[in-house]
């Protein structure tokens, strides 16, 4: 019963607002980005109406492990992209390798090597 009580009050725009809370962002402020970005993930271009972009930002700029100051901002991405650079470090050159090695496998794959 309880929690069919907090899945009856939940939107989708309660938890944007702590979170933009968390970046230094203001609503205004996030749908000028979704807007530039056309709705879409800033790496993949996805678009998906169910779940909302994240917001991504470069995580050695702010002090505060959970917060942003709002100025490293870089983009909204969707949550594979955003896991991903997550997972990668934000170290272009890991991305960069793991491009090279899929490209490999890739080509192998297809009898190209």
């Amino acid at each position: 019963e309880i929690n069919k009580r907090r899945r009856d009050r939940y939107t989708p725009d309660k938890g944007l607002t702590g979170k933009l809370r968390e970046y230094g962002l203001d609503r205004a402020g996030f749908d000028r980005m979704m807007e530039k970005q056309g709705g879409a993930c800033a790496i993949c271009g996805t678009r998906d109406p169910v779940r909302r972009l994240h917001i991504d930002h470069d995580h050695s700029c702010c002090p505060e492990r959970f917060r942003s100051c709002g100025k490293c901002i870089r983009g909204l991405l969707c949550s594979n992209c955003n896991n991903g650079l997550g997972r990668f470090m934000d170290d272009a050159r890991r991305l960069k390798r793991a491009a090279a090695y899929l490209g490999q496998h890739i080509a192998k794959a297809r009898g190209e090597s």
